[in-house]
């Protein structure tokens, strides 16, 4: 794998989005001006225009993914001189570029705002983040080695539906023991890394198995 045509992959894909991210974008420092400037409800206006651009991510990328397989432009962009994986990982590095959006809004909201500082304790936001990216990703590669839509978007909806109701699912009790478990920080960079190493071992296996493929038509 070369990162000169995996960069080149990549840019494409950026370029795909050219239109739509400015959108996300001006969704995102709407947001963010309202959950740092307001008060009360105004407040979790911002904080749900911020949640509600972050779905709309999740939902687009494995689109796009599965209409690029339909429409037949994977087909062709497969016959330029680029293995699978290389075009695999311009995907996933366009994701994370995307993903950027509205995970930046939400640290400069953390950082400038006391009221979401009550709401949300640092170490979740990095968590729900690497939840959210986890999310994207696998549900990326199912679009990419799958090619339905149908499958994508349960895959999606399961674990948009689990991470969003995790707390009511798991009870307050529970869930306030479990954050108990990661009040230490070392336990806390421990929980992360562990997530990013999971979220690094995910975009290696759809690598491996987006290149064992065996038609891209």
């Amino acid at each position: 794998m070369r990162i000169s045509r995996v960069w080149f992959m990549a840019r494409a894909e950026i370029q795909l989005l050219r239109r739509v991210l400015p959108v996300y974008a001006a969704l995102v420092t709407t947001g963010t001006v309202l959950a740092t400037a307001g008060e009360g409800p105004i407040v979790g206006m911002g904080l749900s225009l911020l949640l509600a651009t972050s779905i709309g991510i999740c939902f687009h990328i494995p689109i796009l993914a599965v209409q690029d397989a339909i429409g037949r432009t994977r087909a062709f962009t497969m016959s330029l001189p680029v293995l699978p994986s290389e075009y695999a990982a311009g995907k996933l590095a366009a994701t994370l570029v995307a993903c950027l959006v509205p995970a930046c809004a939400a640290a400069i909201t953390y950082a400038t705002s006391p009221h979401v500082r009550e709401i949300i304790p640092m170490e979740m936001t990095v968590l729900v983040g690497l939840l959210w990216l986890t999310v994207v990703v696998q549900s990326l590669g199912t679009a990419l080695i799958s090619e339905s839509m149908g499958m994508t978007m349960t895959v999606l909806g399961v674990e948009m539906f689990i991470l969003t109701n995790l707390g009511t699912l798991l009870g307050p009790e529970r869930s306030a023991r479990l954050l108990g478990l990661f009040a230490a920080p070392g336990a806390r960079l421990l929980l992360a890394g562990g997530m990013i190493l999971f979220l690094l071992v995910i975009a290696l296996t759809i690598l491996r198995g987006f290149h064992r493929k065996q038609s891209y038509a």
